[in-house]
C-alpha cells in the first residue's frame, strides 16, 4: 500500500470514526491536527465539508466516507464541470483514473459504465463524492481568505 494513502485512510478513519465524540468541529479538528501533524485549519475545513457530506447522504457506511475523504485528495479539475480522480489500487480501483462531469446539476462518474457501475449509479460512488467533497473544501478554504 502506498504509504500517502495509507496515512491518508488513517486521517480519514479517525475523523469519521471520532466524529460524533466531540461536540464542536473545532475540538475534533485540532485533536486531528496534533494527533497527524496536520495543519489545524485545514483539519477544520475537511471536517467541515465532511459533516455537509454526511448531512446530504446519511445513510451511507463509515467506510463510504472514508473512500470519498481519501479520494479527494486525487481529485484533479479539468474543466468547469469536469474532473478526473485517479483510481486507487487499494479500494480495488481496476482503471488508473475516472472521469466525472456535471450535467443539469447531475453527477455522472466513467465507472457508472464498467461492471455494476448500474449500483453505482443507483447508490452514488465514491469519486462522485470526493468530487463534491472537494468542491466543498475547496468553496470553505475561499470563505476564509
Amino acid at each position: 500500500m502506498r504509504r500517502d494513502v495509507r496515512s491518508l485512510i488513517r486521517i480519514a478513519s479517525y475523523i469519521v470514526r471520532n466524529y460524533f465524540r466531540y461536540a464542536v468541529n473545532d475540538d475534533l479538528a485540532q485533536d486531528v491536527a496534533d494527533r497527524f501533524s496536520i495543519n489545524p485549519s485545514f483539519a477544520l475545513v475537511l471536517i467541515e465539508a465532511f459533516s455537509e457530506l454526511r448531512d446530504s447522504f446519511s445513510g451511507k457506511s463509515g467506510s463510504w466516507y472514508i473512500r470519498a475523504i481519501v479520494r479527494m485528495f486525487f481529485v484533479k479539475k479539468v474543466g468547469r464541470y469536469a474532473w478526473v480522480v485517479e483510481g486507487i489500487r487499494e479500494f480495488g480501483d481496476y482503471y488508473p483514473a475516472y472521469q466525472v462531469w456535471l450535467v443539469n446539476n447531475r453527477y455522472h462518474c466513467s465507472c457508472h459504465t464498467t461492471k455494476f457501475g448500474y449500483r453505482r449509479r443507483k447508490s452514488i460512488c465514491t469519486h462522485v463524492a470526493a468530487v463534491i467533497l472537494s468542491r466543498k473544501v475547496s468553496r470553505k478554504i475561499g470563505e476564509y481568505f
